[in-house]
């Protein structure tokens, strides 16, 4: 097979990432553990509506609820000589408790992240980039923002829509969130059993999935230095952040900013227009990029995103708010067409920015 661009999405154990000698940073095997599944009517300790998780206090794990039909699984650090059943009773301090064991197995949790995520044409996503402990379940979300900030770039460079500069901001921006998040998840991997200990110091899950900003090329700054690169902001619309929802229509609600964010860049703006909506709606001249504008009439939209009624903010397709303008359009500087094909280059790597 003959490609351009290999997504290597193919696991902790990927034998791309393994061929391309991209090696791992951080703890492999952080403790062998042991899961068993098994089935029990556990309602008169839970109620018909169980939690997902409960810490055990017979020993130091985990109960997980899988399925409503009485599935559940107990992990715990594999330091028991008890069988599978003995190992269940002992956990939930019920002796009587009917059950049936359904697997028993031994695993090792890591907190990696791969030294670099792309490297030529192979470029690394999810368990393939990076490994999370299962506390905050932090590592399907991340994947999902792997994918979701690399192939909207990817398929601009493939259009002819953008630089192929465009995806070096992939590992610029997706490789600090991998390393801060194995880390963290370390961290409160080590503390989480240990029920003497002080909790962990790092992010809530919120800020995990979703508190960071990204810098690069493709995120123009307007000055706002409030916002740090992980963790919540005071400025949530702030270039780099995932752009805040707001309701596009009135009551019932039924779309979101967010259902705008999938393969175009959306222009914000309020329904006056001040000219950011004075032409049609193909982009500027010269670009290709899919562009919405997409008029707001939500009154909290200024506060919201940090704007004037009169501003505009630019959104990419991922969701990151790429570039914000507070103010009007300055007519005796540039039109606002043309202050937006502007953006347009730097955005997708027409223009090299030099620092």
């Amino acid at each position: 097979m003959r490609a351009r661009y290999v997504l290597a999405a193919d696991g902790a154990r990927s034998a791309v990432r393994e061929a391309r000698g991209i090696s791992w940073q951080g703890p492999a095997d952080l403790g062998r553990q042991r899961a068993v599944a098994f089935r029990a009517d556990l309602t008169h300790w839970t109620g018909t509506r169980p939690r997902g998780m409960y810490f055990l206090t017979g020993l130091p794990g985990a109960l997980f609820w899988t399925h409503p039909d009485h599935r559940w699984v107990i992990d715990a650090p594999d330091t028991h000589s008890l069988d599978a059943e003995g190992f269940v009773r002992a956990a939930l301090g019920a002796p009587d408790v009917a059950l049936e064991v359904l697997s028993d197995r031994a695993w090792s949790p890591g907190a990696q992240s791969a030294e670099i995520y792309r490297r030529g044409p192979i470029v690394l996503l999810g368990d393939a980039a990076h490994r999370v402990t299962p506390m905050g379940a932090a590592g399907m979300s991340m994947a999902v923002h792997d994918a979701h900030n690399l192939v909207w770039k990817l398929a601009a460079v493939l259009k002819g829509q953008a630089g192929s500069g465009l995806l070096d901001t992939y590992s610029v921006k997706r490789e600090p969130v991998g390393r801060v998040n194995a880390a963290e998840s370390r961290q409160a991997w080590e503390t989480a059993f240990n029920f003497g200990a002080s909790p962990p110091a790092g992010r809530s899950l919120r800020e995990v999935d979703l508190g960071y900003r990204y810098a690069s090329i493709a995120v123009l700054d307007d000055g706002c230095r409030s916002a740090p690169p992980l963790g919540d902001q005071a400025d949530p619309a702030a270039p780099g952040h995932r752009a805040p929802h707001l309701w596009l229509d009135p009551s019932p609600h039924e779309r979101s900013t967010i259902d705008l964010f999938d393969q175009s860049l959306v222009l914000l703006h309020d329904p006056a227009g001040f000219g950011w909506a004075s032409d049609a709606s193909p982009p500027p001249t010269g670009h290709d990029m899919p562009l919405i504008r997409q008029v707001i009439t939500d009154p909290t939209w200024p506060a919201r995103y940090g704007v004037e009624p009169s501003g505009a903010v630019l959104v990419r397709p991922d969701g990151h708010v790429g570039w914000r303008h507070r103010g009007p359009p300055i007519p005796d500087k540039s039109s606002p067409v043309e202050l937006v094909a502007r953006v347009l280059d730097r955005l997708t790597a027409r223009v090299r920015v030099v620092a």
